[in-house]
Parts: structure tokens; sequence; C-alpha cells
């Protein structure tokens, strides 16, 4: 995704702050001097879930730091695809990581690998595995699109990726209604959610894909969501909070939950 630099900034600070190096910043963005940073300058950084973490960040949080084991549910399924069988959630949906070794170092469309920035595709795979019955692995996906135009830039084609399950998708306008209608149907959503400042969506656009894949109700008797990660290959829970949902942990990167965008993908 694209930045532009504010005042102050340095290349070292902004390196921390999307999980990388400034050697690597420096690379992507041909910059033959670091001290030379100006303000409006723009840049493009990693949106990078997998790996971005540093060792002692990885040390002192769980797992990959993304989620709150207290509060994940149990993964009591399975599934298998390509010969290998991967997790799932207990409702059968597959819980893939788009970091994997098998995948993650496939490029997108054009520059970004799936461990970089292929967590809508990743969402996609997961949602659309559980709808068809066909379980399909992000690497498997990924070169059905490469093959069929499913990619506009590092962008994903939802449609394109629909087909791959001969399905379709459909943006609906977001509303817990028709995700309600949707994941009570047995069907998985893809939903976009923000959890930094600034992204490809805006300043609080989407920066993040996730898949919701059923509800229940907690001790006081509210709605939660259950959703699976591609930035972990693990499940968390969502809770209602003014029409949106916000999940139950934070980002040690921002210190954020993820909140959902209004953004949502269905199919069908």
């Amino acid at each position: 995704m694209e930045i532009t630099v504010r005042r102050g900034q340095t290349l070292s600070q902004l390196a921390q702050q999307y999980g990388t190096t400034w050697q690597n910043l420096a690379q992507m963005n041909g910059i033959t001097d670091p001290r030379r940073l100006q303000a409006g300058q723009t840049l493009t950084v990693p949106d990078q879930f997998d790996g971005g973490l540093s060792e002692t960040q990885r040390r002192t949080t769980d797992g990959d730091g993304f989620v709150d084991r207290r509060a994940e549910p149990p993964n009591v399924s399975s599934v298998t695809s390509n010969g290998r069988q991967y997790p799932a959630s207990a409702d059968g949906t597959p819980l893939f990581r788009q970091g994997d070794p098998e995948w993650g170092g496939r490029t997108l469309g054009r520059r970004w690998t799936i461990g970089q920035s292929g967590c809508a595709m990743t969402a996609a795979a997961m949602a659309l595995s559980k709808i068809s019955g066909r379980t399909m692995n992000p690497g498997e996906l990924d070169r059905y699109l490469d093959r069929n135009g499913g990619y506009s830039g590092d962008a994903l084609n939802w449609d394109v990726a629909a087909r791959a399950f001969g399905l379709n998708a459909t943006r609906p306008t977001f509303s817990l209604d028709a995700i309600n209608r949707q994941i009570d149907a047995g069907r998985p959503v893809v939903v976009g959610v923000d959890y930094k400042d600034g992204s490809r969506g805006g300043a609080n656009g989407t920066d993040h894909w996730v898949t919701i894949t059923g509800r229940e109700r907690d001790a006081q008797g509210r709605s939660t969501y259950l959703a699976n990660d591609p930035a972990t290959g693990r499940q968390f829970r969502f809770r209602e909070e003014n029409g949106r949902l916000v999940s139950d942990y934070v980002s040690p990167r921002t210190g954020r939950p993820y909140t959902t965008t209004r953004t949502l993908i269905t199919f069908g």
C-alpha cells in the first residue's frame, strides 16, 4: 500500500511501524539516501501480517502477535486439500494462513506476495471452500487467478475468485442482518476491517480482510460473531458496537482491534 510521509518521520520509524526494515523500504522505493526523506513524499510499504514482527515482539506476544488465546474458540474440525490436511473452525470452514510456506511466497498479480498482501484472496478461499464443499487452498486459488485474469494489479477480482468454485460474488450494503442471513444459511462472508491509520481504503478504510463463519450467544445473551483470520490462520470473535463489529483482541502493532469497515462480500 502507499502512504504519505509526514514531517519528522524517518525511514527507520516507518519501517518499525509497518513491520519491516529501513533497508527493505529503501529498496522497495528506490531510495539511495535514507536520510533525505521529505514530508509529502509517497512511499510504498508492505501490508504485512505474517513475518513482520521482530523476534522481541514474537517472544512477548501470543503466537504471531495478533490473537489472545484466552478468547480463541477451539478448533474441532479439519479439511483436506491437495493431499494435505488443514485445521478448520467448528463449522468446517478452513483456517488458512496467508503466510503458510506452501503458498506465502507466491506473487499475487504483480508485486506483493500472498504472505504480504494476500489476505483478501485467503479470506475468499476459506469462505468459498466452505460454501462450495470443494476445498481449494490459497496456492491453488492463486494459480487459477493467474490463469484467468483474477487480479487488477495486486487487487483481487472477487467475481473471478468465486467462479473458481462455480459461484458468484456480490457486494451488498453492509448490515448485520445481511451477515446473519448468510451465515445462518451456512455461507461464510468476507468483511473488510480497519486496525491502523491509513490504508488503500482511505484514512479509516480497509486494512485487512477476514472471514465471518458463524455466530453464537455470550453469557449475557448477546450475539458474538466467529471469524477466521488469514493473518494467523486462527479464529477470533467479534462483538457488536454501534452497528459495526469489533474484535475481542487488539493488534500489538497498533494497539487497536479489528473494526469492520462496512465492506461486505457474499457468495452464492
